[in-house]
């Protein structure tokens, strides 16, 4: 199935690096922004991970145009992997 991203689902890069530096407009500091990360976890659902104001994770609904759930993050994130495992109860977990 192919999947298309919207024109509401637009993450806007930061002006400053995330040790506070002032990233200015200029092609020779585009490595000093920090990684913009998604993978679709779900049909409708993505998982984004970026530059923001805080660190986090978030789960966007393309369906409803939301941010459905938004994770705390101690630093940045430069990769992630997902999985599903079932705990005992047979439910899948995402983690």
């Amino acid at each position: 199935m192919d999947r298309l991203l919207i024109d509401w689902l637009t993450f806007l890069a930061s002006s400053f690096a995330p040790d506070g530096i002032t990233i200015h407009n200029n092609n020779k500091n585009w490595q000093s922004y920090t990684p913009n990360l998604a993978c679709f976890i779900d049909h409708n659902l993505l998982m984004y991970i970026g530059y923001g104001i805080e660190k986090s994770i978030q789960i966007n609904n393309l369906d409803t145009k939301q941010i459905i759930r938004t994770i705390s993050l101690s630093q940045w994130c430069s990769c992630f992997d997902i999985s599903n495992i079932n705990n005992d109860e047979n439910e899948n977990r995402l983690i």
